[in-house]
């Protein structure tokens, strides 16, 4: 599967425990998510804290 969408400069990635593909694109300041499956985002934010370089999640799937 190849994510694409929505990606500029991708620096990291992220899976949730329930298949959930998070990644980090410090290029346009951005974290895409996909659903568990999808190559097509089902959201694109911009963190409060600037460009992302990295993302982490937690045993509950609360994204860092």
């Amino acid at each position: 599967m190849a994510y694409s969408i929505d990606l500029r400069h991708p620096t990291d990635v992220a899976i949730g425990n329930d298949g959930t593909v998070y990644v980090a694109s410090f290029g346009d300041g951005y974290i895409t998510e996909y659903p568990p499956g999808s190559t097509t985002p089902s959201l694109h934010f911009q963190p409060p804290s600037g460009s992302p370089l990295a993302v982490a999640l937690d045993a509950n799937n609360n994204l860092y």
